[in-house]
C-alpha cells in the first residue's frame, strides 16, 4: 500500500529534470505555493544533493512544489556562462532577476530561497519584486547560512575582500590545484559545497574529496573566477532594498468579486549553524534587524538542522501563506 502526501501525486517523490527560464535544475511537482531554491556560487544541484539539502527541502515534509535551480554557470545551467560579459553576470542583482524569470517559468507562486550566496539572489530578488509592488513578490523568503558578504559594515566589507583576494591569488589560472591551494589558504571562502562539516546529517555520511571532485566536473575555472568578482561587486543588505521587504503593498483584489484591497509583505525566516565561518551570531543578528519581519532559528549540528530546520521551514511557509491567503479572502462589512 502507498501513502502520498496530500497534493502529491504518485510518483512524485522522485525529482525530475526542468528547464525553467534561462536556467535548468530539478524539480518535484506538489501543492502551490512552491519553493525556488538557489544555491550559492560554487555549488550546484548535485553537490546538493551529496551535502543533504534534497532531505532538507524535503516536499513530502514541507507540502509544497519544489523548484531547485542551478544557477548561471553551474551544473546543468553550465551552457549560460557568456565569456564575453565577465563578472556583471554573477551579481547578486543580476541572479537574482535570473531566478525571477525562472520562478515566473515554472511557478504561478513561489516563495524565494537561498543557502550562502544563492540566499542573497533570492534576497535581491524579493527586494526587487517588492520595491516595484510586482505580482511575483514571494509570500516570504528563507535564507540558509546567508553569506557575511550581504551584511553591511565591516563584516561584510571583509568578507568581499577576501573574494577578491581569492579571486586575484587564482589570476588567469585555469589549474584546479591552484584554486584550491588558493581557496585553503584564504582567510575567508563563500564556498560551501566542499565542507563536509556543513553538510546536513550525520559528518560521516559527507566525503569531502568527493565533493571536490563533483565541483571540479560540474563547474569551470573561469566560471568561479567571474562569481568570485561579482560577490566582490555585489552590494550588501541595506537601505530601501531591505525596507522595501516590510512596507504593506496595496493590491486590488480583481480576481475576486469585491474589489477591495489587501495588502502584503515578505516575512523573512534565517538559519544559521553554529561556528559556522560563513555567517556568526553578531552578523546574523545585524542582518535580521536590516530585514522587516525576520526571525533567526539556529543549530549546533548539520544533523540537528536536517531534524529541526524542516519543521521550522514547514511552519514559516504555512503561516506566510495563510496570512497572504485570509488577506485575500477579507470583505467588506
Amino acid at each position: 500500500r502507498h501513502i502520498f502526501t496530500r497534493g502529491f501525486s504518485a510518483g512524485s517523490s522522485a525529482w525530475s529534470e526542468v528547464t525553467s527560464g534561462p536556467l535548468s535544475g530539478l524539480t518535484i511537482i506538489g501543492p502551490t505555493p512552491g519553493v525556488v531554491w538557489l544555491h550559492g556560487i560554487g555549488s550546484s544541484c548535485a553537490s546538493d544533493a551529496a551535502r543533504g539539502v534534497e532531505s532538507l527541502l524535503d516536499p513530502m515534509r514541507l507540502g509544497r512544489t519544489i523548484l531547485r535551480l542551478d544557477q548561471r554557470g553551474h551544473g546543468r545551467s553550465s551552457s549560460c556562462h557568456d565569456s564575453s560579459i565577465g563578472f556583471e553576470q554573477y551579481t547578486s542583482a543580476e541572479l537574482g532577476k535570473e531566478l525571477r524569470i525562472a520562478s515566473r517559468a515554472s511557478l504561478s507562486r513561489a516563495f524565494f530561497a537561498g543557502e550562502g550566496t544563492g540566499g542573497a539572489a533570492a534576497l535581491s530578488a524579493a527586494a526587487s519584486a517588492a520595491a516595484s509592488g510586482s505580482v511575483d513578490t514571494p509570500p516570504g523568503l528563507i535564507l540558509v547560512r546567508p553569506s557575511a558578504c550581504m551584511v553591511p559594515g565591516p563584516t561584510g566589507e571583509e568578507a568581499r575582500r577576501s573574494c577578491a583576494a581569492l579571486a586575484k591569488e587564482l589570476g588567469e589560472s585555469n589549474s584546479w590545484d591552484k584554486f584550491l591551494a588558493a581557496e585553503a589558504a584564504a582567510a575567508y571562502t563563500p564556498f560551501l559545497d566542499c565542507r563536509t562539516s556543513l553538510g546536513y546529517g550525520s559528518k560521516t555520511e559527507f566525503d569531502g574529496e568527493a565533493l571536490r571532485n563533483l565541483r571540479q566536473s560540474t563547474i569551470d575555472i573561469a566560471v568561479l573566477r567571474s562569481a568570485l568578482h561579482g560577490l566582490e561587486r555585489s552590494s550588501s543588505v541595506e537601505g530601501d532594498a531591505a525596507r522595501s521587504l516590510g512596507q504593506e503593498r496595496h493590491q486590488s483584489m480583481a480576481q475576486d468579486a469585491y474589489g477591495v484591497d489587501f495588502t502584503l509583505s515578505c516575512p523573512v525566516q534565517i538559519f544559521g549553524l553554529e561556528d559556522d565561518p560563513e555567517l556568526d551570531r553578531i552578523a546574523a543578528q545585524e542582518l535580521s534587524e536590516l530585514l522587516p519581519d525576520a526571525s533567526i532559528s539556529w543549530a549546533a549540528s548539520g544533523e540537528e538542522a536536517l531534524e529541526e530546520w524542516p519543521k521550522v521551514i514547514a511552519s514559516f511557509l504555512r503561516k506566510a501563506w495563510l496570512k497572504e491567503f485570509m488577506q485575500k479572502r477579507v470583505m467588506p462589512q
